[in-house]
C-alpha cells in the first residue's frame, strides 16, 4: 500500500507521534467514519481503542493489537509526518469532508426519491440535521430554552460575533 501525505495520514501520524499531548484530543474530535480510507479507519479505530483501554497510542502496539498487515502502513504514515503543527486544521477538513459526503448521500437520496413525499420529507429533515450539526442547534423544553436565553441576554460580557 502506498500512502499519500493527506488530512488522514497527517492526522494518525500526530496521533501516532504526540500521543501523550494530541489523542485525548485527536480522539474527541474524530470518530472512525471521519476516514474515508479503510485501512487508515481501521488504523483510528485501532488507537483509539488502545486509548479507551487505557494503553499507549504507539505504533508498535497499534501493529501489534491489528496485526502485521497494518505495519507497512503505520511505517509509511510515521515517516512521513514531521509536525503535528496543523493537526486541528486536519481533524477540522477530515470532519467537514465527512459531513459533507453525508448530506452529498441525502441530497441523492431526495432526488431519487419518485413520489414518496413521506421519504422526502423524512430524508429532508435528516438533511436539514446534518447541515446544523455544528453545534449551532439547541433543544431542549420550551422552560429549558427561555431560561437559557435569559441567562445569556444578562452576560455582562459583550457578545462575541
Amino acid at each position: 500500500m502506498d500512502l499519500k501525505l493527506n488530512a488522514q495520514t497527517g492526522v494518525l501520524g500526530a496521533l501516532l507521534l504526540w500521543p501523550e499531548e494530541l489523542a485525548g484530543q485527536i480522539l474527541q474530535r474524530l470518530a472512525p467514519e471521519d476516514f474515508p480510507d479503510p485501512t487508515l479507519r481501521n488504523l483510528f479505530r485501532g488507537a483509539r481503542q488502545l486509548w479507551l483501554s487505557k494503553k499507549t497510542v504507539d505504533p508498535v502496539l497499534l501493529v501489534e493489537s491489528l496485526g502485521k498487515a497494518y505495519a507497512d502502513p503505520v511505517a509509511q504514515i510515521v515517516g512521513m509526518t514531521s509536525t503535528k503543527a496543523h493537526w486541528e486544521q486536519y481533524c477540522r477538513q477530515l470532519r467537514e469532508n465527512h459531513q459533507l459526503a453525508e448530506i452529498q448521500s441525502a441530497a441523492l437520496a431526495i432526488a431519487s426519491q419518485g413520489t414518496g413525499l413521506a421519504d422526502a420529507r423524512r430524508l429532508l429533515a435528516e438533511a436539514s440535521r446534518l447541515l446544523i450539526q455544528d453545534g449551532e442547534l439547541r433543544e431542549g423544553t420550551y422552560a429549558e430554552l427561555m431560561a437559557d436565553f435569559v441567562t445569556r441576554q444578562m452576560d455582562p460580557a459583550p457578545p462575541d460575533y
